[in-house]
This record gives C-alpha cells, structure tokens and sequence, in this order.
C-alpha cells in the first residue's frame, strides 16, 4: 500500500496491525475504520523516475501551435506506421482507443472500457490510448519502421517530461517503460533508437471509433 521507501511500510504490511487488542495507536484505528485494499489502492513511489533522466525520454515529441498544423504534420509524416490514440467520456462510461495506419491503410484497432466516470477521468483515458497504442507498436513482430503515435491531449504528452509522481502517473511511467522496451530493440536491430515520435493530432477515424463504441 505504501511505498517500500517510507517508514511505515513494514507496519501497515504486517498482519498483526488489526490484530492488537489493547494499547491501539492512531493507525490501527485509521486501518480498522477504512481497511484499505491494497490492490484497489494507487502506489506512489517516492522517486517515480531517475531524476538524471527527467527530460531525456526514448521518444520525440511534437506539439503544433494549431489544429491546421497539426493536421499537416499527420498528413506529410513520413513514417510507414502511423497510431493515433483517444480518450473520452460518454454516458457516465470512459474509454479509450487506439487505431494503427500503416502505409495509408487502417489495419488494426485496439480499444478499452475504464466503466464508469465516478472512478476515471477522460485524462486517465488519454493515457490509457497512449498505452494501447504503444501495445500495438510492441505486438508488431517488425521493430525496423519508424512510428508516431498521435495524441489529441497536449497534457499527457507533455506528461512524458515530468517526474511522474501525480496521482494517475503509473500509466505514464508503463507508457515510457513500453517506449524503453521499443527503444532497446530498435538500437539491437541497428536502428535509430529514436525513431518514435508522440505528437497532437486531430484524426476523424478515432473519433469515429469512438462514437460506435459509445464514447462519443
């Protein structure tokens, strides 16, 4: 429940704390009123990232002034594989997609059903996109093309450049983990390492995919 780092790990961990029967102290009152789950319970860790390497990402990002712009950027991106990511909420349901464009041709889809509103956020969904679309890119079984994932939250790309420490972080901190892995095996293969790329976008076909699962 509480991170390995913080001093009172070991005693919220140990099973003995709701098992005191006199001399009780402030948190075995605080467990035995809210008996927190330690699987439905968020993890904070006390340093998310290396802080050397805040800043230094294994992707590019790419974020236009405009909507113009960044219909333009999709439009002339030079890369084969071309993923763009969505999050939204509809109905009291949150969910997220992610469609993959390779060589001009929509080839794959990848969706995601967070449930209800009252315990996700269309930011957390944003996220989960970038995840799906990212799960998408590691599947391939050819690591060699350039990719970008396009994103429509200028929030969550630029989350890639903080110490993920925010409640919600742990999606981001899996993203960079998925990037790092893709990374890893571009540089194996001889390939430049870099040759992922995050950027904003506007793209129809998300939405669309969005609307027909009832998100939109």
């Amino acid at each position: 429940m509480l991170p390995k780092e913080h001093p009172l790990h070991k005693i919220i961990k140990s099973r003995r704390i709701t098992k005191v029967k006199r001399h009780k102290g402030p948190l075995h009152h605080l467990v035995r009123w809210f008996k927190p789950d330690a699987l439905k319970t968020e993890k904070i860790p006390t340093t998310a990232r290396d802080l050397t390497k805040i800043g230094k990402i294994p992707i590019q990002i790419s974020i236009t002034d405009s909507r113009e712009d960044s219909i333009a950027e999709a439009e002339n991106a030079k890369e084969e594989i071309q993923i763009f990511s969505d999050g939204s909420a509809l109905k009291g349901k949150v969910g997220a997609a992610a469609v993959l464009i390779h060589k001009g041709r929509h080839t794959q889809t990848l969706h995601y059903d967070l449930r209800s509103d009252k315990e996700h956020t269309v930011h957390e969904a944003e996220s989960v996109g970038i995840l799906l679309g990212l799960h998408i890119l590691s599947s391939r079984k050819s690591k060699k093309s350039s990719a970008t994932i396009g994103v429509d939250n200028q929030a969550a790309i630029k989350a890639f450049t903080l110490d993920l420490r925010n409640p919600g972080h742990h999606l981001m901190r899996e993203a960079l983990r998925i990037a790092s892995k893709i990374s890893k095996e571009r540089k194996k293969g001889g390939k430049n390492k870099h040759a992922l790329t995050v950027m904003t976008h506007y793209f129809i076909k998300v939405a669309r995919t969005m609307m027909s699962l009832g998100w939109r």
